[in-house]
């Protein structure tokens, strides 16, 4: 890993603390990950930012599919969009089909707070919470996150930290690696601009489902 490199992953946390949860971003990006089931490729996942009226926009698409015995056996598709200004959430609504069933999850700027809201209810955050998209090295920051899918505010531990270099689709990632643990558990490998490389998560059948940068 060169001095720079570490440099960077060593300063970035302590950057995201002082300027606000918003990584830099140029004013048009996208990412583009691979989901993989075991290994093998069952969908994708597209983050994308672009500037509006002085907001950042990040839209976020994922699309799986499991087959077996050329039948497909599940499916999830969910679409959503985080609104930042001034380095926080100002809004996010989501759309997601699990399988057959729809979820809807929206977030929006109270007097008080983040109102969230979803099938199970309404919850205020406090400002400043973040969506579990995870794309973003500050999220390892928190203490809570707002569930992208159901808008529900759930408690988070985070553990971790470490450099590590990986390496995927024939390139080298100099990262940092955490832990969440919890009901969002899942670990996460972010680059030396703060944001998302790789995400790891165990699925409800014990499979390990990892979404890849390309």
């Amino acid at each position: 890993m060169s001095r720079r490199a570490l440099m960077m992953l060593v300063l970035l946390p302590l950057l995201l603390g002082a300027a606000g949860h918003q990584p830099p971003t140029p004013d048009s990006l996208r990412l583009d990950y691979v989901v993989k089931r075991n290994g093998d490729v069952i969908g994708s996942h597209v983050i994308t930012f672009r500037r509006d009226n002085g907001a950042l926009l990040v839209d976020t698409h994922v699309k799986v599919e499991v087959r077996m015995m050329f039948m497909t056996v599940y499916k999830y598709e969910k679409s959503s969009r985080e609104t930042w200004r001034g380095g926080r959430i100002a809004a996010y609504r989501a759309e997601t089909n699990d399988n057959g069933n729809p979820i809807k999850g929206r977030v929006t700027l109270g007097p008080k707070g983040l109102i969230a809201e979803g099938p199970k209810g309404k919850t205020i955050a406090p400002p400043g919470a973040m969506i579990s998209g995870y794309w973003n090295m500050a999220t390892v920051k928190q203490t809570e996150l707002i569930d992208s899918e159901n808008a529900t505010l759930a408690p988070i531990k985070v553990l971790g930290g470490e450099a590590v270099r990986i390496a995927m689709g024939g390139r080298q990632y100099d990262t940092r690696h955490f832990r969440i643990t919890g009901d969002l558990a899942r670990e996460l490998w972010y680059g030396a601009d703060g944001l998302l490389v790789k995400m790891r998560a165990i699925g409800s059948d014990g499979s390990i489902i990892d979404t890849d940068r390309k």
